[in-house]
């Protein structure tokens, strides 16, 4: 504690969460491009509003602050909101890849025991990797799927985007959580071939 104290006195340290510097960056800097993707960008300001209302229906499918969430996208702009919306509700990404099958989630799954799981439908078109989510939530208890690009009228991201934002922020300013805790679980294959989890602050 007093190391940390130190380092937040100096400066070296800032004492906000990785969503509350997205609101801050958002302010100062709201119609910079802050993704680029596929021909789309986005600005800091639309992350900030898109991830409040994703944030707050994450909530709503009763998710809370130290659930886990599988994640199995690639890098595309709903992969960024989706980061920055469990960032906020204090939901823990489990940062996995496309690629992992049964045996790596699985055994992700019985490690970190996620509540839910976020996908990318469209990554692979030889391989169902929606389909693959549904079956690994049915086999490894995980109560909350959330499927990117599959279906317009059934897309969460875009579900989201037609809340109302300050209802969303009413929502996410109830998540308590500080700078110092736990934001996201990346991986590590180590020297084995099961990868391993490493919580991050």
């Amino acid at each position: 504690p007093e190391r940390a104290a130190y380092y937040f006195k100096t400066g070296a340290w800032i004492d906000r969460t990785i969503g509350e510097q997205l609101r801050h960056i958002a302010l100062e800097y709201p119609d910079r491009a802050a993704f680029i993707c596929e021909g789309k960008q986005i600005s800091f300001r639309e992350i900030d509003a898109w991830s409040d209302q994703l944030g707050a229906l994450i909530m709503q499918r009763g998710l809370r602050v130290n659930d886990r969430a599988m994640f199995q996208m690639g890098t595309v702009i709903e992969t960024v909101v989706a980061l920055f919306a469990c960032y906020k509700t204090g939901v823990l990404p489990v940062c996995t890849i496309p690629q992992y099958r049964d045996i790596e989630i699985s055994k992700l799954a019985a490690v970190t025991t996620p509540r839910g799981y976020f996908v990318q439908a469209d990554f692979d078109p030889k391989f169902d990797l929606a389909e693959f989510a549904r079956k690994m939530c049915g086999e490894c208890a995980i109560p909350q799927l959330f499927i990117a690009r599959k279906n317009a009228s059934d897309d969460p991201w875009q579900a989201a985007r037609s809340r109302p934002l300050a209802d969303a922020r009413k929502t996410l300013a109830a998540v308590r959580m500080g700078a110092e805790d736990i934001c996201a679980m990346q991986l590590s294959g180590g020297s084995t071939g099961v990868p391993k989890v490493i919580p991050r602050h």
